[in-house]
């Protein structure tokens, strides 16, 4: 069967946003959750793996293979290239050096921090459930149960939070920018209330670190504005659910032209859906 994308990790929130945000553009599911959304949407076929089959599917599926999962990435079966890819701590090593302006502290000794409050972060991938904020009256046992890897970051807790999504291809880049009102965080991070903004400053920002990266494919950039300073929170090669809200703020992040300067105000909420599921008992 042929598939104009093939959308590995479509447990994913950003599945569902990538195909209603183009009706036109057939699309399989690929995931290896029991059951995921987007059974209902006409362009859209779903089809379950696991992560280490996925070297099977070319020969059923032809189409334009997508990770919208660093999980996905990181355990695929060439696993070793990819976890480097996508380890949070070596990228935002990478931007930190050649943009220190917009470091956070980073470490994986949770002594050096001593006082300071740090956020638990996942390394290969989000780390799943809510996030875990230590401090001297507050020091969980730390386990790695889901395998992605952790380490601390300093917490900066600012009132204003951007993502930057995109699309790198060869020396392309599109990419919008949207600020974050609110989100969800359980077994996956879901963004709930959110608007476009023109931003020149966040702009540059985003040409540089994705520059400094060398990286091509879908990303998303987290920033978080406080007093005096932009940070850069995360980066991560996989899109946010934000496809059809950048269309329609005049950024198509599979189009031919680059799209720094979206049209502000274009809002959106966001439902949350399940990533995983259990039958109950009748």
């Amino acid at each position: 069967m042929e598939f104009d994308f093939v959308l590995l990790g479509a447990e994913k929130q950003s599945a569902s946003s990538f195909a209603l945000a183009y009706p036109d553009k057939t699309f399989l599911f690929v995931t290896d959750q029991a059951i995921v959304d987007g059974w209902d949407i006409p362009n859209v076929r779903i089809a379950f793996s696991k992560i280490n089959d996925i070297e099977k599917l070319p020969g059923r599926y032809r189409g334009k293979y997508v990770s919208l999962s660093s999980r996905w990435t990181a355990l695929s079966v060439d696993s070793k290239p990819a976890a480097v890819r996508c380890s949070l701590f070596d990228n935002l090593e990478k931007i930190y050096k050649h943009m220190p302006e917009l470091a956070l502290r980073i470490g994986r000794d949770l002594a050096t921090y001593r006082s300071s409050p740090v956020i638990l972060k996942g390394d290969l991938w989000h780390k799943p459930d809510a996030p875990e904020i230590i401090s001297e009256e507050y020091s969980p046992d730390m386990k790695d149960e889901y395998g992605c890897g952790f380490f601390y970051q300093e917490f900066v807790p600012g009132p204003d939070n951007f993502v930057s999504v995109g699309y790198v291809e060869k020396e392309r880049v599109r990419f919008g920018i949207v600020q974050v009102h609110r989100e969800s965080i359980a077994r996956e991070d879901h963004i709930v209330a959110a608007e476009t903004v023109n931003d020149e400053r966040l702009s540059d920002l985003t040409l540089r670190a994705i520059a400094h990266l060398g990286y091509q494919g879908f990303f998303t950039l987290n920033w978080v504005k406080v007093p005096g300073r932009v940070a850069l929170t995360s980066f991560r090669p996989e899109p946010k659910a934000l496809f059809g809200l950048l269309k329609k703020a005049g950024c198509d992040l599979l189009g031919d032209a680059g799209a720094m300067a979206v049209k502000p105000g274009v809002k959106m909420i966001g439902n949350i859906h399940y990533s995983s599921y259990h039958e109950l008992a009748s």
